[in-house]
């Protein structure tokens, strides 16, 4: 299974970007995210029933905990709910601040509100802790039936996150996607070391990036590829995504 994300800019250029990439890696879902960095993005809610309807494709709405309050969730989810929508990602809020809703309560909202039925993704640190597997397990239980992590940048990262995920999992239908998240140059990503954003950047890839990053990123990929597992494709940069994707073979 193949997931990819998207920031939604412009109508006639997203479309004509999106659908080159869709016929390159073939995804099973695009994800539309919600105000990612807090920076307004077009409604992810409003797209995706449309973008679906245009691309021929699963194309999922994410609602974000960070800044949302809980009565603003529920509207959301009661909008795709109305639009007979039964998919939905949910990302973010697992440190809410007052008010907010944690990841887990969105999704026992989702599960509430879209029926028990539903799709619901959710998300999960990389580097798993004592707190991180509870967190994770109480997801699972709770009706995620997707759980994508945190961008993850070595291949022992990921082998030791699925892992984890499949003791975890037990028992369940869910299922784990490696967050693919190619940088495009050093800078970037000394800025996202900088930022602590609770992933890490090994010293090794940010020494490729310097390097090459397309071919750092393509090595990458392989790797992740040879674990036979789910991979979730997000990116900063489309130009960069582009160059990658063209150099896939």
């Amino acid at each position: 299974m193949i997931g990819l994300e998207y920031i939604p800019k412009q109508k006639d250029t997203d479309i004509k970007i999106i659908s080159k990439w869709i016929d390159k890696i073939k995804p099973d879902f695009i994800i539309l995210p919600d105000s990612p960095n807090l920076k307004p993005t077009p409604e992810a809610s409003v797209l995706a029933p449309l973008w679906s309807k245009e691309l021929k494709l699963d194309v999922i709405a994410s609602i974000a905990g960070s800044g949302r309050r809980e009565e603003r969730v529920e509207s959301l989810l009661k909008s795709l709910a109305y639009l007979q929508v039964k998919k939905v990602a949910l990302i973010g809020g697992d440190c809410p601040i007052e008010g907010n809703l944690s990841g887990i309560q969105m999704i026992k909202k989702a599960k509430e509100i879209l029926g028990q039925e539903c799709v619901v993704i959710s998300g999960s640190k990389a580097m798993l802790d004592t707190q991180e597997k509870v967190k994770l397990q109480a997801k699972i239980e709770n009706g995620a039936n997707i759980i994508i992590t945190q961008p993850i940048f070595e291949l022992k990262t990921a082998q030791k996150f699925l892992d984890d995920f499949e003791k975890i999992s037990q028992g369940s239908k869910a299922k784990a996607m490696i967050n693919f998240f190619p940088i495009y140059e050093s800078g970037f990503c000394e800025r996202l070391m900088q930022n602590n954003l609770g992933f890490e950047i090994p010293m090794s890839y940010l020494q490729n990036i310097r390097d090459n990053p397309i071919k750092a990123n393509l090595k990458l990929y392989e790797a992740f590829v040879s674990l036979g597992e789910n991979i979730h494709i997000s990116g900063a940069k489309n130009i960069f995504l582009q160059e990658f994707f063209d150099n896939l073979s």
